[in-house]
């Protein structure tokens, strides 16, 4: 009889043993299905049902593209229905080495004048190129692939075949990683754009397919951008008023008696990553190409004695710099042709321009022309000034007034 017990007793220990060894052996199954369908993957059909289309697009059905193929020739494709805000979006490409433009995605698109937009450069020199990837916002209707030099990265982009591309967002930061990568090609340390939520598209001439969007899938991934190292930086010239733009007339030299008189309206206007004063945020791009517009901005440096300072300036694209009256520095970054393009390749930047800024015991008026002429061009691009003084002392601060 106690043997009889004793052998349930083992029998029914034996059987939760079982069962125990089964649920240890499907629970990570179950952890992957319960991670998957919290995130939410979905693969979107490549079908005109599901993209808006302008210009030369076609929906193509091929073997082993079971959502189809998106073939854009020229134009661009939205997407139907989708919010994005954070996650990953993943997607492959087949890019024409032969094409024009810029083959890339849209994300957080409000509309075609706001997104946030990752492109390639394919060629045989994109995988050791430094811009063989690159990321630009769109704000206000202009992309300002000039205005972030820092947003652009070689890549493994093969020049022929598909090409597998993976974004990963999280609130203000972004990490792109190419063709499987372990390691991101572009860190994108605080995202630009307008909007921090809206569609995606696609444009320039490629083909896109196996369009995966997956929500919250963030890879730890901080939402903060990263400390901007300007912030806490001595010499940046901050403090800035702004006057409305105007007309620049052609072939003009700009003097300092066309500035706006004091009883015109000026706007403070607060500094970017960088120390950057973004007039294209503020204004856009008043007049079309080839018209050009010209802010005014002045700010007052404070010295407590008689000394010349080495200032370090970056602009785009033509500037003219005055002290207490008098023209210090004039200089033009421009893109076309390529040898008046100013380092970094006609990228906003500290290395674009130096000059030595007279200044006198007490205060001192500094004022500057901006323009956004664009010679060549199909459009404006970034528009905008950074100056640094970099004072060996006597500088007691400065203020926009």
């Amino acid at each position: 009889m106690r043997t009889s017990v004793e052998n349930r007793r083992r029998a029914v220990a034996l059987a939760f043993a079982r069962v125990g060894s089964f649920i240890l052996g499907i629970l990570p199954l179950l952890v992957v299905f319960q991670t998957c369908w919290a995130y939410g993957a979905t693969k979107i059909p490549m079908t005109s049902a599901h993209w808006h289309a302008e210009g030369d697009v076609a929906f193509l059905a091929h073997e082993g593209f079971p959502q189809g193929i998106l073939d854009v020739r020229s134009g661009s494709a939205v997407l139907k229905g989708v919010a994005f805000r954070n996650g990953t979006i993943s997607f492959d490409t087949e890019i024409d080495p032969n094409a024009s433009g810029i083959p890339g995605i849209e994300f957080h698109r409000r509309n075609a004048a706001s997104a946030e937009k990752l492109y390639l450069r394919p060629g045989p020199n994109c995988p050791p190129s430094d811009d063989c990837v690159q990321y630009a916002p769109v704000t206000d209707g202009v992309m300002l692939w000039d205005f972030y030099p820092e947003y652009q990265a070689s890549a493994p982009v093969r020049e022929t075949g598909w090409n597998h591309i993976k974004l990963v967002i999280s609130g203000r930061s972004m990490d792109v990683y190419i063709n499987n990568e372990l390691s991101p090609s572009l860190k994108v340390s605080e995202l630009e754009g307008d909007t921090q939520t809206g569609s995606i598209s696609f444009e320039g001439q490629a083909m896109y397919a196996n369009l995966v969007i997956t929500p919250n899938a963030v890879r730890h991934l901080s939402p903060h951008p990263a400390p901007d190292p300007s912030a806490k930086a001595p010499g940046f010239i901050r403090d800035w008023l702004i006057s409305s733009p105007s007309t620049l007339p052609a072939n003009h030299e700009v003097t300092l008696a066309e500035m706006p008189s004091s009883s015109d309206l000026w706007a403070r206007i607060k500094p970017e990553r960088g120390g950057a004063i973004n007039v294209s945020r503020r204004y856009g791009s008043p007049v079309p190409v080839p018209g050009a517009s010209i802010v005014w901005l002045k700010t007052t440096i404070a010295a407590n004695r008689d000394q010349d300072e080495q200032a370090s300036i970056g602009w785009l694209r033509a500037v003219w710099v005055f002290s207490n009256g008098k023209l210090v520095f004039a200089g033009k970054n421009y893109y076309y042709p390529p040898d008046a393009r100013k380092v970094p390749d006609g990228r906003l930047s500290l290395e674009n321009g130096a000059f030595v800024l007279p200044l006198k015991k007490g205060a001192n008026q500094i004022d500057v022309a901006l323009t956004n002429e664009f010679p060549q061009g199909r459009s404006h691009y970034g528009w905008g000034l950074i100056l640094k003084v970099n004072s060996s002392g006597g500088i007691r601060g400065h203020s926009a007034r």
